[in-house]
């Protein structure tokens, strides 16, 4: 976060005896890196302290946040409310280490911080005009402490200048006063009155406080309920944690004392029933701080108790609902809250810890969100803030598989239009975040229309895991999900369970996905997710019964190894682009689903596809590429209708001595037979051209099982004349000629050489025809 104010202080804000909430205006990123002072009518100041006389909300927020006193503010008095930034510097950056971009912009933060904080200080300093000498402060100096030395008779004289004047002016109304001593004796021994003599006579402040109506200040609750509410109306309360201001309300509140089991709000009194009276914490609309009911934030204590009591006393203030939250339950920050027990949530709230979590069992989660079913199906809006959980219990170094009846961070069982976030979850032996619509804990678990945020999620059995029961009741689905970084976990992020369907349609952002420590970086089980990944490292895989997930990252395939067993998944890279199917369709024959377009005015062919088969061994390359056509027969079954591929036989090396073939495979009587028709022109040949629609050209000749055919034209033929024979004709059987010809044998030998070689021009002008000879 940037710091792009440049206000470096707050007030003075001036009492009124009422107000006890004063805004502070500038960012600051630790509680304690605020100082209060506060002024009395005479200019002395005093610097307040944390907890025992204010509370900070909003530590980190750009815009500043609030100082909230523990007592109002008098009447006279002033606040002031400015930075105070160590002037330290603890980041330590190793050489070739991991860079972290917040950690080194919260370095330059404090930097501007603390610049801002000295040019409050030189604003408030006595200085010369620029254009002076400033070896002249020698004397400027010595000339203030020689005023210094006599400061004691110059205040005297000073203060008494006025008088001297005016006794100067009334000397004459001296003498008169001098006269009427006797009247100044009366005067004396006039009475005081009720008010006032019960002042003079009383032994003891208590008595003189109640008197005067005075708020009455007591150390412990115990103090608080003995007190005569008859007489007391407000209270202030110091014991450490709790401090606050209770004012003294009469009627009947039993039961929100009886909700209050940590008295961090309504306390009964010692002598009125709850039904008559109770002392309520003057709190306005401040969340319920887990301090006022009894949490230490040491790492010693177990604080879940009073965590679960704010929630319990929130539930019945916010008369909760399935729908929007009952309340807000606040963590300050700088705190170790220890955790001994899970926190369960039923029903909406604000729940925001700023400090860190420490979880110490070893099974179950520090959270549950939608603990129950929600029977009304409601938007449940619960609004959850979490800084740090930490399981103290769990992995201790990389962990080595998923215990799946170990500890988790956060689990999400029946919620809906919700907002979760946490900074950072470590060690937890099952799952960082378990979004869990299983059914394995109430039938019914709905996770449905929410957004999601995780900072770093390290260390875990599973960083992130969703898993659904089924689409109508109990699946993950339509959510949005965010991770900043997730690493060292076991597996970083799995979508699904073996056979669910239904952990579907979600949105999954992750800006970096390092390395796993074993169990794969992405496992997919499910369908129709979408999935971006800025760095990955480490395996995808997305299993068998997944279909139509999208998997987008930005890293090579060497480093992010992909495995689909699905159907009509994406996997998608920036180095090798899609490496699993991508499908498109349409419903209109006039809009094909792929429209691929080159408008390059140039001469050079444009490549538009190109299909690249790159086996690992060069043998297995010989079974080319193909582009497939499927059809719907009768029976609405899709069946292969035929292909066009292409192959190389022999390949030597890259470049030399390698051939290409086409073939066009149809399908005839249900087998795949290759067979072309063609439609164009087709060259076969170095030397052959297109000779247009419906032509074969062949640069050498047709071979029929390895013997020439058919091949080029046979030239240096004379054109024959005469008529040709097409018409039916008897072959010439011959005959037996004797010694004696007679006519009808010598015509017969005559016709049958005329039909011969009108025959042989009818056979020559068809070879002429067909170009086989010229």
């Amino acid at each position: 976060m940037t710091v792009a104010s440049e206000t470096n202080r707050s007030g003075p804000y001036t009492g009124n005896g009422v107000t006890t909430a004063f805004d502070y205006e500038f960012r600051i990123v630790n509680r304690d890196y605020l100082k209060v002072l506060k002024a009395n009518a005479a200019g002395n100041e005093t610097v307040l302290t944390i907890d025992a006389d204010y509370t900070v909300t909003n530590v980190g927020n750009s815009g500043g946040g609030q100082v909230v006193l523990t007592v109002p503010l008098s009447t006279g008095q002033t606040l002031t409310l400015l930075p105070l930034v160590p002037f330290t510097q603890e980041i330590d950056l190793e050489n070739q280490g991991a860079y972290y971009a917040e950690t080194v912009e919260k370095a330059f933060d404090l930097s501007v911080m603390r610049d801002q904080q000295l040019q409050e200080q030189i604003n408030r300093a006595v200085t010369i005009p620029a254009s002076e000498d400033p070896a002249q402060l020698d004397g400027l100096v010595h000339d203030i402490l020689r005023l210094a030395d006599s400061a004691d008779e110059i205040d005297i004289v000073a203060g008494i200048a006025p008088n001297v004047t005016t006794v100067a002016g009334i000397a004459a109304d001296v003498s008169s006063v001098a006269g009427n001593a006797t009247n100044i004796n009366i005067v004396a021994d006039l009475d005081p009155g009720a008010t006032g003599s019960l002042l003079l006579a009383a032994e003891a402040a208590a008595d003189a406080r109640n008197i005067l109506d005075a708020a009455p200040y007591v150390t412990t609750r115990a103090a608080l309920k003995a007190l005569d509410t008859t007489k007391d109306q407000v209270a202030i309360l110091t014991e450490q944690g709790r401090r606050g201001v209770f004012v003294w309300s009469a009627g009947n509140w039993s039961t929100l004392v009886a909700a209050d089991t940590l008295e961090g709000v309504y306390i009964k009194a010692n002598t009125v029933a709850s039904a008559a009276g109770a002392w309520i914490r003057a709190h306005g609309n401040q969340p319920l701080n887990v301090l006022w009911f009894g949490a230490l934030g040491d790492n010693v204590q177990d604080d879940q108790p009073m965590f679960a009591a704010a929630y319990a006393l929130a539930k019945v203030i916010g008369s909760a609902t399935t729908e929007g939250p009952c309340g807000s339950v606040w963590g300050p920050p700088g705190y170790r809250y220890k955790w001994g027990a899970t926190l369960n949530l039923d029903v909406p709230v604000r729940l925001k810890i700023e400090g860190e979590i420490f979880y110490t069992p070893v099974a179950g989660a520090a959270i549950v969100v939608g603990a129950t079913l929600h029977t009304a199906r409601g938007n449940t809006q619960y609004d959850i803030d979490i800084g740090v959980m930490r399981a103290v219990n769990g992995n201790g170094a990389a962990p080595t598989g998923i215990n799946t009846g170990g500890s988790i961070g956060i689990e999400l069982r029946d919620v809906q239009f919700s907002h979760i976030r946490v900074e950072f979850a470590i060690a937890f032996t099952y799952a960082g975040i378990y979004a869990n619509a299983s059914n394995n804990v109430f039938t019914g678990q709905h996770i449905q229309d929410n957004w999601i945020n995780f900072g770093e999620v390290a260390y875990c059995g599973v960083g992130f895991l969703a898993e659904s029961h089924g689409a109508a009741d109990g699946a993950f689905q339509v959510n949005e999900v965010h991770i900043q970084n997730t690493f060292g976990n076991w597996c970083n992020l799995v979508v699904g369970k073996a056979g669910d369907g239904n952990t579907n349609n979600n949105l999954f952002f992750v800006s970096a996905a390092d390395s796993d420590t074993g169990g794969g970086n992405l496992i997919v089980w499910s369908s129709y997710n979408f999935l971006q990944f800025g760095y990955i490292i480490g395996a995808i895989d997305l299993k068998a019964g997944s279909f139509y997930n999208r998997v987008v990252h930005q890293v090579g395939n060497a480093q992010c190894p992909v495995t689909d067993n699905g159907t009509g998944n994406l996997v998608q890279n920036n180095v090798e682009g899609t490496l699993s199917q991508e499908r498109w369709q349409s419903s209109d024959v006039a809009k094909p689903p792929i429209n691929v377009i080159n408008t390059d005015g140039g001469a050079t062919v444009a490549e538009v596809i190109a299909m690249r088969r790159r086996s690992p061994t060069a043998a297995a390359n010989d079974g080319g590429v193909a582009i497939a056509a499927y059809f719907f027969d009768d029976a609405q079954q899709e069946i292969l209708g035929g292909r066009i591929r292409t192959d190389m036989p022999t390949v030597a090396s890259a470049g030399t001595n390698y051939n290409m073939r086409w073939l066009f495979e149809t399908i005839v009587g249900g087998a795949r037979a290759v067979r072309a028709i063609i439609w164009q022109g087709l060259t076969v040949g170095a030397s052959a051209a297109d000779q247009g629609l419906g032509t074969v050209n062949v640069d050498t000749g047709y071979y029929k099982s390895g013997i020439k055919v058919v091949g080029a034209q046979n030239t240096g033929w004379t054109a024959g004349t005469g008529t040709a024979l097409k018409a039916a004709w008897a072959a010439y059987a011959g005959q037996t000629h004797t010694g004696a010809y007679v006519q009808a044998t010598v015509q017969a030998l005559d016709d049958n050489c005329k039909n011969s070689s009108q025959r042989v021009k009818a056979i020559e002008d068809a070879l002429r025809t067909h170009g086989l000879i010229n």
